[in-house]
Order: C-alpha cells, then sequence, then structure tokens
C-alpha cells in the first residue's frame, strides 16, 4: 500500500469471551477479506495483545476517504453465506463493551528525509 496518500483509518477494540483467533479470522473473513476484495477497502488486519491491560483484539480498516468508510457500513449489499457466518461469529465472541477510532492520515516523517512529509503526491 501506497502511504503516502490520504486515507482514513478505523480500528476497532474488542475483548473477547473465547478464542481470540477465531475472533480475529472471523472479523477478516466478515469485513475485510470481502470488502479488500470488492476495492471499497484499500487495507486491513487484526492485532492481538498478549500482554499487560488493555482489549484484546485490534481489527483496523484503511479507506480512500471518510466517504468510502460510511458507505461500506451502511451499505445494504447482501453478504455470502460464510461472511454472514463470520459476522454471526464475531459478534458471538465480543465480551462487554468495546472501542472504535477513525484516524485520518494527512501525512507522516520521512525518516529518510527527515522531515514530516503530507500525504499527497509533491507535498
Amino acid at each position: 500500500m501506497n502511504f503516502d496518500v490520504p486515507f482514513v483509518m478505523v480500528v476497532g477494540k474488542y475483548n473477547s469471551s473465547g478464542s481470540w483467533f477465531t475472533m480475529g479470522n472471523a472479523f477478516f473473513d466478515w469485513r475485510i477479506k470481502p470488502e479488500v476484495t470488492a476495492g471499497t477497502s484499500i487495507a486491513g488486519g487484526v492485532s492481538y495483545h498478549f500482554m499487560g491491560s488493555g482489549p484484546e483484539v485490534e481489527v483496523w480498516q484503511c479507506y480512500n476517504s471518510l466517504v468510502d468508510f460510511a458507505t461500506s457500513v451502511t451499505a445494504s449489499t447482501p453478504q455470502s453465506d460464510s461472511a454472514d457466518e463470520s459476522r454471526k461469529t464475531f459478534w458471538s465472541l465480543v465480551s462487554g463493551s468495546h472501542e472504535d477510532q477513525i484516524y485520518l492520515h494527512i501525512g507522516h516523517v520521512d525518516l529518510e528525509k527527515g522531515i514530516f512529509d503530507l500525504a499527497g503526491e509533491n507535498k
């Protein structure tokens, strides 16, 4: 993925009542894989919190814009049976409340140049 572009990153943090890996794989199969395949999301992933305190499972997806993100979560497009089963599996393993964050990538530190580089070509 080219990170020198503006994009939106959505992060969800959850605790699980069961297997973290089952929960993470269910999210991957429900949201990440279908959306990346369809081109509505540009990237996604799952992470696990093995030490310390805090949410156990973290999921994230990147979109080209806030409109693309909003469209993806409000679309009424039918899902495959396997994606629908993965959705049910994911939510059945969520324990307690969860946290969602939406980040706007406007730039990054370019370590080679030693500068803050605004996202976008020639910025």
